[in-house]
């Protein structure tokens, strides 16, 4: 439950019989709004009681009317208080005590206790704190509104109001911002606004002369006070173009040439051949994008979901970072934060898992209110995970009205108020999300993690010979917990780079041969046949030096159908020089994939090991036992 609606259940259960009017003026809110708390706090209180409108006055209807038992969201996460206390300082609107402690259900020490904790966190920023019936926060402007949107974003789901300003801009300028945008925008012009009444303004800003060129320069001018400078203007319209939108219209040339440049890297460094190229890079524009404009613009990124994207993506994340930060074509990402690779990981992980998809038969709408890029991204998880479900389509909220296709479910990333039953699921699935998506759209049910594996298989030695204990086991396992085959162990460099699949010679007649003679070992020991030999040498044929990933050092593969029976992998040190369509190599190390996922470990452990110039010259010059033993410290 938010923060108003907790204190306005509270005041109904206090005030028996509290008129319309009187709730909307006291909480400075629209009658639609309140409805919408009324909803939200009848679903939460539901074993408890409910609120009526009876003739136009609110009533408090229930079995319990002390309601400190409620579930209050700040009672567990110390996280959402502290940027509750934060937001309202910065803002100069902090409640008193007694209030807070209503609104947050914590007692007075506590509610002492973390204003003292965020005034530590404004003199760690050198910022002065002061406190004259109100507190005002002095320093580096920069610093109080960095710090200002980075916590409107871990508040996101509390804030409710929309600016009517904001909603005009975006529809006048078709800027087509995320729902999410929209309410961060309406923060920051208010917070704007309250600076410059204090005067308390942004000075100096390198980007002001730039800025002025945007189309939605003006408008901005528009919505501020008619006091506020050129650099107010010129900084929330640089925010504005940061800002997560469904619109790439005027996109730089140079952040089309740079996903191209992204795209091909990818592919080349994981030897994943992606369909539906054109489509996949329409839809992670809008993203790198806004990427590219708050790096430009030094806005802070706020990602809730890095940690779980680096221990589910990890060497995704590594491969793409090096991508990134390594591109000629915009500079700028050199600073790029794990933030938003964080992003562009999730959105190629969610690609990769995506690309097959299931019958469909139960009818869905993915809402997800911060933007295209995460929805595209939960459906394409959908359609792996989870058979017999038909994925409709997907929109934001403010858009959910308008949908006029026929639907039997909402899949959402956060709870919302809706006609349909929501399915409310993490942005990048879980286990448990997967578990609940196939108990309602498929007869699969949620696995019962209490069954137990060795009554089971003495129920299967009743009726037949167990040759395998272990491996009965795990594929038993396998069964019952649905493990996709992307969730397949995923073996380390150095057990596919074994020693005996690693061999030099003093030179080729060509670079043909050099990939022949690379791939032998892989043919002998069954893990590849001829066909995938001359695969890989047509793709070169074709495509040119593509499979050269740094200097003198080349990656040959081919598509997993084209004769690869198990994933392995082979090197071929050629200490003469071989000229490959143009490009000298020493050495060739083949791949041999199975799909798009299980060689990932392998390939991010390999470009660490050739991000260093050292490493590169040993592949080149070095023995096999030191090629070996390298491989095996890069593990």
């Amino acid at each position: 439950m938010k923060s108003r609606q907790f204190i306005i259940l509270n005041y109904i259960t206090a005030n028996e019989g509290v008129q319309l009017q009187k709730l909307l003026n006291k909480f400075s809110i629209s009658k639609r709004t309140l409805y919408y708390d009324i909803s939200n706090i009848n679903k939460s209180i539901i074993n408890e009681g409910i609120i009526k409108n009876v003739e136009g006055s609110f009533f408090y209807f229930g079995i319990n009317e002390n309601h400190s038992c409620i579930q209050n969201d700040f009672v567990d996460n110390v996280t959402l208080r502290k940027n509750y206390v934060l937001y309202h300082i910065i803002l100069g609107d902090l409640p008193t005590i007694s209030e807070l402690c209503t609104i947050m259900d914590l007692s007075k020490n506590t509610i002492t206790m973390l204003i003292e904790k965020c005034k530590i966190d404004f003199l760690l920023l050198n910022l002065k704190v002061t406190y004259k019936k109100k507190y005002i926060i002095e320093g580096d402007e920069h610093k109080i509104r960095d710090l200002f949107l980075t916590v409107i974003e871990n508040l996101n789901p509390h804030i409710d109001d929309i600016d009517e300003d904001i909603i005009n801009l975006d529809e006048q300028m078709n800027l087509r911002l995320t729902d999410f945008s929209r309410k961060f925008l309406s923060e920051l012009k208010k917070l704007i606004v309250k600076r410059i009444k204090m005067g308390l303004t942004i000075n100096e800003l390198s980007y002001q002369k730039e800025v002025c060129a945007f189309k939605h320069y003006h408008a901005c001018k528009m919505i501020l006070p008619s006091s506020a400078s050129e650099n107010e203007v010129a900084y929330l319209c640089a925010y504005i173009s940061s800002l997560p939108t469904l619109n790439t219209e005027g996109t730089i040339d140079r952040i089309d040439d740079f996903i191209d440049e992204l795209v091909l890297k990818f592919e080349q460094k994981t030897a994943i051949k992606m369909q539906y190229k054109k489509e996949f890079k329409v839809n992670i524009k809008r993203h790198i994008q806004s990427s590219y404009y708050r790096i430009k613009f030094c806005f802070p990124a706020h990602n809730p979901i890095l940690y779980d994207v680096k221990m589910k993506y990890e060497y995704l994340f590594l491969i793409l970072q090096k991508i990134i930060k390594n591109s000629t074509i915009l500079p700028e990402f050199k600073k790029i934060r794990d933030e938003e690779i964080g992003f562009i990981t999730t959105y190629f992980g969610g690609y990769l898992m995506g690309e097959v998809r299931a019958t469909q038969n139960s009818r869905a709408i993915i809402v997800c209110p911060n933007g295209y890029m995460m929805s595209k991204t939960l459906e394409l998880q959908i359609y792996r995970f989870v058979p017999g479900i038909n994925i409709i389509g997907t929109t934001s909220l403010s858009k959910l009205d308008d949908v006029i296709q026929e639907y039997d479910y909402i899949i959402s990333t956060l709870p919302l108020l809706a006609k349909k039953e929501v399915i409310v699921v993490n942005p990048i699935l879980t286990k448990g999300d997967i578990d609940l998506l196939l108990s309602i759209f498929t007869d699969i049910g949620i696995p019962n993690p209490k069954i137990d594996i060795e009554k089971l298989i003495k129920t299967v030695e009743k009726y037949s010979t167990v040759h395998d204990y272990k491996k009965l086991e795990t594929e038993l396992l396998k069964t019952i917990h649905q493990i996709n085959e992307n969730e397949r162990y995923q073996p380390m460099l150095n057990e596919l780079l074994t020693e005996n699949r690693i061999n030099s010679i003093d030179s080729v007649c060509d670079w043909k041969q050099a990939i022949a003679v690379a791939a032998k070992p892989l043919i002998d020991d069954g893990s590849i046949t001829n066909v995938y030999v001359e695969s890989m040498i047509e793709n070169v044929i074709q495509h040119g030096p593509y499979i050269v990933l740094a200097d003198y050092f080349a990656l040959p593969h081919a598509g997993a159908k084209d004769g690869v029976n198990q994933l392995s992998m082979s090197l071929l040190q050629v200490k003469n020089e071989v000229d490959l369509a143009g490009v000298p190599v020493h050495t060739f190390l083949v791949l041999a994939a199975i799909d798009n996922s299980t060689h990932i470990t392998a390939l991010a452990a390999l470009s660490e090991l050739l991000y260093e110039e050292k490493n590169l010259k040993l592949f080149q010059q070095g023995s096999v036992s030191e090629i070996r033993a390298l491989i095996e410290k890069g593990n």
